[in-house]
């Protein structure tokens, strides 16, 4: 006689149910942050982060939206059936949006070094400040989600540790190299460490 699991058969049909539901998209900054405060999701957005977090991600084709209670992302590639969107976090679209601004910033700086036209070079400035400026409320976001306290855990640890093999060895070089094989290859990582490292050095003299 075949054992049915109650808890996993109930799982299914809660998930079939959700599948079912209609996603809706935050087609503004108003409707992502009327969800994120109706559905307790722990992160309150103000109406600018919530309007660049948008634009940035339907900057790369990224649409977000939520289906009952869950966010959900859709690649507009793909179409707007139901059935193409997909289970995302409200973490995980701020972390893949810094890093998108963080390569469009780059390429922007790219751009601007081989510029000669002035004309040409105060539009791509102009670029380069607004990127910048969306990149300031997009790190703000990022400190509050999981990721960025993982990041401020993981630099803590890291300049403790170097700051102990210092004082213990008195190798810089051995220290610095430690640490660098530490960090993951995180640009976001690298820079969070890289200043709270000059802030210690500087307590420790």
């Amino acid at each position: 006689m075949e054992v049915i699991d109650v808890n996993k058969e109930n799982e299914k049909r809660n998930s079939m149910a959700l599948q079912e539901q209609e996603c809706v998209p935050f087609h503004k900054a108003a409707d992502l942050m009327g969800f994120m405060d109706t559905n307790d999701m722990l992160m309150h957005m103000t109406e600018q982060e919530a309007e660049v977090l948008l634009n940035c991600m339907e900057g790369h084709g990224i649409l977000l939206g939520h289906r009952g209670e869950e966010i959900v992302c859709l690649d507009l590639c793909s179409g707007e059936k139901n059935e193409n969107w997909k289970i995302y976090s409200i973490d995980d679209a701020i972390k893949d949006a810094c890093d998108y601004n963080y390569d469009m910033i780059l390429q922007a700086q790219r751009e601007l070094s081989g510029t000669g036209d002035y004309n040409e070079y105060e539009q791509r400035m102009e670029r380069l400040n607004l990127l910048q400026a969306d990149e300031q409320v997009l790190d703000s976001m990022f400190d509050r989600t999981k990721h960025g306290k993982e990041v401020e855990s993981l630099a803590q640890e890291l300049v403790g540790e170097f700051i102990r093999d210092i004082r213990s060895k008195g190798d810089i070089d051995q220290a610095v190299q430690k640490i660098m094989q530490a960090i993951v290859p995180d640009k976001k990582l690298f820079s969070e460490a890289g200043i709270q490292l000059k802030q210690d050095q500087g307590r420790v003299r």
